[in-house]
């Protein structure tokens, strides 16, 4: 995504001599894998590409907004609705799903330092693809990470390093999850998505990525590898359309912090005008219906101690018109759950 906002937040520089036949568009096709959804552009001269931040452009494509924004209080502008967050009496709230990060952070905060983070996550996306974060390894072999757009330094457990990094753009709604995997723990991602075919496990392994158009910028990314069944990785990304099946891998003694984007019940737009179109509400929430009881059925048998909820909502992706009802849906079963006798619900 471009833009022209004369206000840049930060630059990466070019590298002029890769750079040098080709044109501003074609510069700017080149980097959007990695860029993603910030607003950026190519400086005059070539020698950078200037970010002024995350782009949330793609709200306004739910021709609905405005009933949800009603109904959560927030201002219609985009920094109202990139910048809202909520602590709600069971759950954290945000509409970009980049919050999540912080709310993540804040559970940090909470475990031992030999305590694993563990995240169950129901989306209909990884939220794992590579940052803006640059990383550099310590003389100890630990990994530091640095923001290049703000020059701040980034620790993924500091709330307020990710204020900063949310509004550089350096971490977005596509890969809030990555930077945990530079920390010195077990991290674990339990992935609840609906289209998978088959159940699959991965070893996760922080790397480091370049682009070749960029000056030598090495930005922290993630590897998977396939996981034997038995083994151990300290990293863990393991997947599957069953919950019933993915919870069963959870070790008894973790405590999990539970993350929903509501575009793992309805996913109407994905982000993409192309795809706006007349909802069929009744057919859309009877399989939302039907996703929220397989879930919440499966973690009530697993016994998982959770620590702690939080929602994405993600706009221009589960239509506006659906928030109310979902998120209502949500909190009325996390009663029902904390309710039940033989359940242990231990906050974080």
């Amino acid at each position: 995504m471009t833009g022209t906002d004369a206000n840049v937040a930060g630059r990466l520089l070019i590298d002029t001599r890769v750079a040098a036949d080709l044109s501003d568009a074609e510069i700017r096709d080149a980097v959007l894998p990695l860029i993603r959804s910030n607003i950026y552009r190519v400086d005059p001269r070539k020698k950078a590409i200037e970010i002024d931040g995350p782009d949330v452009s793609h709200h306004v494509i739910d021709p609905d907004l405005e009933i949800g924004l009603r109904w959560l209080g927030i201002g219609s502008d985009a920094a109202s609705r990139l910048n809202f967050s909520d602590e709600r009496q069971r759950l954290s709230l945000a509409l970009e799903d980049s919050w999540c990060g912080m709310f993540l952070a804040r559970h940090l905060a909470t475990l031992r330092d030999d305590e694993p983070l563990t995240i169950i996550h129901l989306d209909d996306h990884t939220d794992m693809m590579s940052t803006l974060l640059t990383v550099e390894s310590d003389a100890d072999g630990s990994l530091a990470l640095q923001d290049p757009l703000s020059g701040a330094a980034f620790d993924p457990a500091s709330p307020t390093d990710w204020h900063s990094a949310i509004a550089s753009g350096a971490i977005s709604i596509g890969s809030f999850l990555t930077p945990f995997f530079a920390l010195d723990r077990i991290v674990e991602v339990f992935h609840l998505k609906a289209d998978l075919e088959k159940a699959e496990s991965f070893r996760v392994a922080p790397q480091a990525a370049g682009h070749e158009l960029l000056a030598g910028y090495r930005f922290h990314a993630i590897h998977l590898a396939a996981s034997a069944a038995g083994a151990d990785p300290k990293c863990l990304y393991r997947r599957s359309n069953d919950a019933h099946e993915l919870l069963a891998h959870l070790a008894k003694d973790r405590r999990a912090a539970i993350h929903i984007d509501l575009d793992y019940f309805l996913n109407d737009f994905n982000g993409n005008a192309w795809q706006v179109g007349e909802i069929n509400m009744v057919a859309t929430r009877s399989c939302a219906l039907e996703r929220l009881d397989h879930f919440f059925s499966a973690l009530d048998r697993s016994g998982a101690a959770i620590a702690c909820w939080m929602i994405g909502v993600s706009p221009g992706f589960c239509s506006a018109r659906h928030w109310r009802f979902l998120i209502e849906q949500i909190e009325r079963r996390i009663t029902d759950l904390e309710a039940t006798p033989a359940r242990r619900v231990t906050p974080g």
